[in-house]
């Protein structure tokens, strides 16, 4: 469900709290030697590999935009309906 709501919130609310904190959290990942090189690494050698992944990733993105926008209200009622006060 992160995908989708940092979906929505890529193109909806890009300077959100939300995304700010994946970001950071992409920046440790990068940082970390232990998963440095998954982030890293490239992920194709040739043009064909390369343009079908991005087809599939901006496909992918569509979904998960239009999951996370369907989901986004359901998660602010759940959100505010937890219980937990905020001081």
């Amino acid at each position: 469900l992160a995908r989708a709501f940092d979906a929505r919130a890529r193109l909806l609310a890009p300077g959100s709290l939300l995304r700010r904190k994946l970001v950071l959290v992409l920046a440790i990942l990068e940082s970390s030697a232990e998963t440095e090189a998954d982030v890293d690494r490239p992920t194709h050698t040739n043009l064909v590999g390369l343009g079908l992944h991005l087809v599939g990733l901006g496909l992918t993105f569509a979904c998960l935009l239009v999951v996370g926008v369907l989901l986004s209200p359901l998660a602010l009622i759940a959100g505010a309906g937890g219980g937990a006060s905020h001081a």
